[in-house]
């Protein structure tokens, strides 16, 4: 693996909205072409993403966090992440968002997000972790390498499709995301 040159993880900030929304985009048509329709995917609007994430950024949802990776003064990734939706158990987080630009793939970003978003769940008490991900998506092979091991699926829809999600849990976050 190549490791991204001089990559800083951040707080993400509302001035960051549209490199998000840019990195969300791109990735959705990149990783998901051939699996959600091409018709969704192309309908994907930047500038509706980046309300959102304006948004979001702006009044948080409780315990959400969002950070992003940085290089060459450019936002290349981010990382969305908090308390585990599903369950209201303090000692477990949940990343629920973490996107690389397609062309930065391969080069330890993502693993990098992971990290700080886990090491920042673990400060704050949190000892494991889930991340959902598309059950035909490449990325499940990323959480995988991380030590994740497939915990539970479900049915999610997009787009008004029926899509089969699956959790990937880290039991003990210690074991697999010391910095």
């Amino acid at each position: 693996m190549n490791d991204e040159p001089c990559l800083t993880i951040r707080e993400a900030a509302a001035c960051d909205a549209a490199a998000m929304a840019g990195i969300k985009v791109d990735t959705w048509r990149v990783a998901y072409r051939g699996i959600i329709s091409d018709e969704y995917l192309d309908a994907l609007s930047y500038a509706e993403v980046e309300g959102r994430f304006r948004n979001v950024i702006s009044v948080p949802g409780p315990g959400e966090q969002f950070m992003v990776a940085e290089a060459g003064g450019k936002v290349i990734g981010f990382v969305i992440f908090g308390p585990e939706r599903a369950v209201a158990a303090e000692s477990r987080g949940e990343v629920y968002a973490v996107y690389v630009r397609p062309e930065h793939h391969g080069r330890g970003v993502g693993r990098k997000l992971m990290v700080a978003a886990a090491c920042r769940l673990m400060e704050q008490g949190m000892r494991s972790l889930t991340v959902w991900t598309l059950d035909q998506a490449r990325s499940r092979h990323f959480y995988e390498r991380l030590g994740g091991r497939m915990a539970s699926s479900k049915t999610a829809h997009i787009g008004g499709a029926g899509y089969v999600h699956v959790a990937y849990c880290w039991s003990d976050m210690r074991l697999c995301f010391e910095p």
